[in-house]
């Protein structure tokens, strides 16, 4: 029996031709007035979702089709999502932070407000308005957002992180996965997410392995047991 390889090795043009294929259809996609066509009940999450591709992808910020783009995602939402909003804080992050810091800010604070604080989704989030129960793929959404939001200089509360690292610790299955919500079989996608959630909560919650002040370098700063994401 022949066993073909599982994978093959590909070159940075490959890849860079690869995006650009992205990019295009992408591009293709986008109606006249900047968007894209969004799923029911949850508006512009697909146009910031795109654009968010975008400009990962190295369309730059003052491309017309972004700034086109930019134009819808910056006006107020009729309806507040956690996926939505979180898209449209990343998008503005990534694009014009300085330009948008009081939307960012405003997001950020919002997204705190939507936080479960009580029972056993203490620390998640749901998909907003205090609409169901919370979940790990709206809680990784919200989390990368308010990861974005304080690398442009935007505060986030000590308490969200402290919160959302609880809620992650607290909800691992035993063979070190997540499902979809707390109890549910562990996927791979969820798994990922909850992986990213120990680092970015981590991250901001451990004082790191060093720290500098006038007096000198100081080491090393208390760090947090990894246990979680090592099963993970």
């Amino acid at each position: 029996m022949l066993i073909r390889p599982a994978r093959a090795d590909i070159d940075a043009e490959q890849v860079r031709k690869s995006i650009d294929l992205g990019i295009g259809f992408l591009l293709r996609q986008q109606a006249a007035d900047g968007t894209w066509t969004d799923h029911p009940g949850f508006p512009t999450g697909v146009t910031a979702l795109c654009t968010l591709a975008l400009l990962t992808a190295g369309v730059p910020a003052s491309d017309p089709n972004i700034q086109k783009a930019l134009i819808v995602l910056r006006k107020p939402q009729s309806k507040r999502m956690t996926y939505t909003i979180s898209l449209q804080t990343m998008v503005l992050c990534a694009a014009e932070p300085n330009k948008d810091k009081l939307l960012i800010r405003q997001n950020v604070r919002w997204l705190e407000e939507q936080q479960i604080r009580t029972d056993e989704k203490k620390g998640a989030w749901g998909y907003g308005d205090h609409q169901g129960s919370g979940d790990n793929s709206n809680t990784q959404f919200a989390l990368l957002a308010l990861h974005e939001a304080e690398r442009v200089g935007v505060p986030v509360s000590e308490q969200t992180w402290r919160l959302a690292l609880g809620y992650w610790q607290r909800t691992q299955n035993i063979d070190g996965s997540w499902g979809y919500m707390p109890g549910l079989s562990g996927t791979g996608s969820m798994t990922c997410a909850g992986i990213a959630a120990l680092v970015i909560a981590g991250e901001k919650l451990n004082s790191g392995d060093a720290t500098y002040d006038e007096n000198g370098v100081h080491c090393c700063g208390d760090q947090q047991a990894n246990t979680a994401l090592e099963r993970a």
